[in-house]
């Protein structure tokens, strides 16, 4: 009995088709519509073949060629509007008097007939792809229900295109098409109770009772006014409108109660569902319905909107037929944002122009003018609705928005940028991880022979260092490959090759949806792993041309990290080098000033002793001599003492570095004559005690340099010295008031001119990791501070 009715079903809708095709072929548009009882005419289109003939709405059809109009049926109609290059004679009474008016019949030209089967081609459609998936799945009451709501929906275009050729109301084409609306609703209720998931049974025995009851009940009504039995009524139409739109309304909701709390892949069948009604039904309503109801007439034939809708039977038996549904939805999603956005560019565009030309009535013979300004403002305004309309739809379907171009732009551009790996494997890991919305990434960068995991977040953060890819067969397959590979790809084309236990132990990793070889030149820097996206969809071609690009940037941004990274560690290795040498030369200093005041300069003392005493008992004759040889032997004690003190400052070793600058202090006032302020912390000789030895050689040896130069080149008068310390660095600054000179960009340029004073101090307060400031000016004098961190 089930299959016998189905095919029943089946083979009336068929039926349907095939009839609706054969009327539609052969009778012409008249452009009228009238009441089959009373013969009243409501509507007549004003460019159909009833206007140009004389017939007005509001006319009473008598007969047609002699036949009362309540007698005219379909096949009667189709004989009379059917012969071609004859014509009709209408009947008719107006304003009280009997009227009589010849139409000629129009021929049908292809535009005509094209429009005119369009929707029976929507309705094959339906019939074709439900009578298919009831055919594979026809034990699943899902599919009954798809099936026959698929059957019923391909009569309704079917009858309904037969009532726009016959426009005979109260006849049984008209009394058909209305049970058939009346019918889809509930159908289409019941099937989203139970797909893509099954609402509780008490909800849904309640939804589907007041749902089919109050069609039953409609119904009844529609059969008994085409009985006759019941006067049709203005709130009768209105009702049966009402009805499906508030049954159109309940079905989304129950499609939407549940959006958030579903599983996943609930979720994305929910999504086709939606997006597959939106793309079908927004043309309809924007193009056709709402232009009409607003201007009296569509932007654009209903019938042309009427191939929209294949894509309602496509979908729901794609997702009714599997769950791996690749891009369609995110495709779906692209198309209604731009159906919505020519739908309402449309709307807005017309509305516009018949407000400017009402109001403005002046301006009406500017209208081609007033058409070219508001086509430019609606391009101007094109491209970013589009986008705003994208971001809503792709917020609320998939949770998250990214735009390609831009997005490829601006990770770029941050790509070039990143000159630290930190900055880098942040970039790579949580912002593309965000941006694309995945379970996780992780960033293997090498190091030795192996790529280690150096940042990893979300489903990766598990990932150890005991995760570790060899530079073996699947880095060269990686390298050779240059692209994104599928995990399963990978899985595929490794499956039977000498892998180590670590490389097989990579390959199957269960959470790694992608990855994403990081090549430059022909050698791998790195390895991006990418999880699956959270909403479940796969990553389209967009996607994987954006990741693609990314990759070779990663690439040449690693190369860069790297060698900058190698540079920075040849400073260090130089400024080290620097510092070492800097203290082995102050050592040797140390030990040579050593060396002469305990041994050479010991020996002059004792000589210049022992002479003494020769001195005080010789004669006259040799007195001349001896004193000569004790003068130089005084003067040559004197020198030495003044190199000792210049290659290692005795106050450093004894004392502090406070009493070793008074020291020097005290001895550039006696031997220039320099009038020199000293400014020391507050806290007395003990401010300065406990400084690293480094700091206060650095010290000595600047204030040494800047003195001395300021004896040969300042001609000052006054020079400041100021000293100042906190707990986590110390300051010397020295300031004088001579001629000043001009300060290059960089100290280092000094060399060139043979100048190494300035020079060498700047190397010498940089290898202690201080800074040094000169600021001078020919004519304003010079001021030099140094700062040391501790």
């Amino acid at each position: 009995m089930y299959f016998s009715v189905s095919f029943l079903v089946a083979l009336l809708t068929l039926v349907s088709l095939v009839y609706a095709t054969n009327f539609l072929w052969h009778t012409p548009y008249v452009g009228m519509s009238w009441d089959a009882s009373s013969g009243h005419i409501g509507r007549v289109d004003a460019d159909g073949s009833a206007a140009h003939a004389g017939i007005r709405a509001g006319d009473k059809i008598l007969a047609i060629n002699g036949i009362p109009s309540s007698h005219i049926s379909p096949s009667q109609y189709q004989k009379i509007f059917g012969r071609l290059g004859e014509a009709a004679t209408f009947t008719l009474q107006r304003h009280g008097q009997v009227v009589t008016i010849t139409m000629p019949i129009p021929a049908l030209s292809w535009h005509v007939r094209v429009r005119y089967l369009l929707p029976l081609f929507v309705a094959f459609g339906f019939w074709t792809v439900s009578l298919s998936v009831w055919i594979f799945h026809h034990a699943h009451r899902v599919t009954r229900l798809f099936f026959l709501t698929s059957q019923i929906t391909a009569s309704l275009l079917a009858v309904g295109t037969i009532t726009t050729v016959y426009p005979v109301q109260g006849t049984w084409p008209v009394t058909v098409f209305r049970l058939l609306l009346l019918a889809v609703p509930p159908l289409t209720l019941h099937f989203f109770t139970l797909f893509p998931e099954e609402t509780p049974h008490a909800f849904r025995r309640r939804a589907l009772t007041l749902a089919y009851g109050t069609a039953g009940v409609l119904a009844s009504v529609t059969l008994g006014i085409h009985a006759g039995l019941i006067a049709p009524k203005r709130l009768y139409d209105l009702g049966n409108y009402t009805y499906v739109v508030l049954v159109f309304f309940f079905t989304l909701f129950v499609l939407f109660r549940r959006w958030g709390k579903d599983s996943l892949l609930t979720l994305r069948y929910r999504r086709v569902l939606v997006m597959s009604m939106g793309s079908s039904i927004i043309p309809l309503l924007f193009l056709a319905l709402i232009p009409d109801l607003i201007f009296g007439t569509p932007l654009l034939d209903y019938t042309w909107t009427f191939p929209f809708l294949v894509i309602i039977p496509v979908i729901y038996a794609q997702t009714l037929r599997a769950g791996e549904l690749g891009t369609v939805d995110w495709m779906l999603s692209r198309t209604l944002a731009h159906l919505l956005l020519s739908g309402v560019f449309f709307m807005v565009y017309f509305l516009l122009f018949l407000w400017l030309n009402d109001f403005f009535y002046f301006a009406r013979p500017m209208s081609p003018v007033l058409i070219a300004g508001l086509a430019v403002i609606a391009a101007a305004f094109f491209s970013p609705t589009r986008r705003a309309l994208l971001h809503f739809a792709d917020h609320f379907l998939y949770g998250g928005w990214y735009d390609y171009r831009v997005t490829l732009q601006e990770l770029s551009r941050q790509l070039r940028e990143r000159i630290h790996f930190g900055d880098l494997t942040g970039l790579l890991v949580d912002q593309l991880s965000d941006i694309l919305r995945l379970r996780g990434a992780a960033l293997l960068l090498p190091e030795g022979e192996r790529f280690q995991p150096v940042r990893t977040t979300g489903v990766f953060n598990h990932l150890t260092s005991s995760l570790a890819i060899p530079d073996a067969r699947l880095t060269t397959y990686l390298v050779q490959a240059g692209h994104p590979l599928p995990s399963a790809q990978i899985h595929r084309a490794l499956l039977h090759a000498s892998l180590t236990p670590e490389e097989r132990q990579c390959v199957d990793l269960p959470d790694v949806a992608l990855w994403l070889p990081l090549v430059h030149n022909g050698k791998l820097k790195g390895v991006l792993l990418l999880g699956s996206r959270v909403s479940g969809d796969p990553l389209d071609q967009e996607d994987l041309r954006l990741l693609d690009i990314l990759a070779a940037h990663a690439a040449t941004a690693v190369e860069n990290i790297q060698l900058v990274e190698s540079l920075h560690a040849r400073v260090e290795e130089v400024k080290y080098l620097y510092a070492q040498l800097a203290q082995a030369r102050e050592e040797e200093r140390k030990h040579l000033a050593r060396e002469l005041h305990d041994v050479v300069l010991q020996d002059l003392i004792n000589a210049y002793v022992t002479l003494d005493q020769v001195l005080s008992t010789s004669g006259d004759g040799d007195w001349e001599q001896l004193r000569w040889i004790h003068e130089q032997i005084l003067h040559s004690i004197r020198t030495l003492r003044r190199l000792c003190s210049e290659l290692r400052p005795p106050a450093l070793d004894i004392t502090d570095l406070r009493s070793a600058i008074e020291g020097l202090v005290e001895e550039v006032r006696r031997e220039s004559g320099l009038n020199i302020v000293l400014i020391f912390p507050e806290r007395g000789y003990r401010a300065l005690d406990g400084l690293p030895d480094t700091v206060n050689i650095t010290l000595y040896r600047v204030l040494q340099e800047t003195l001395t130069n300021v004896r040969r080149h300042a001609h000052a008068r006054e020079v400041y010295v100021r000293v100042h310390k906190e707990p986590d660095w110390i300051s010397l600054e020295v300031e004088d008031d001579g001629c000043g000179f001009v300060v290059p960009p960089r100290l280092s340029l000094f060399v060139r001119e043979q100048h190494y004073g300035l020079a060498g101090m700047a190397e010498r307060v940089q290898a202690v990791g201080g800074t040094i400031d000169v600021l001078s000016a020919p004519g304003e004098g010079t001021r030099i501070q140094v700062r040391i961190p501790l």
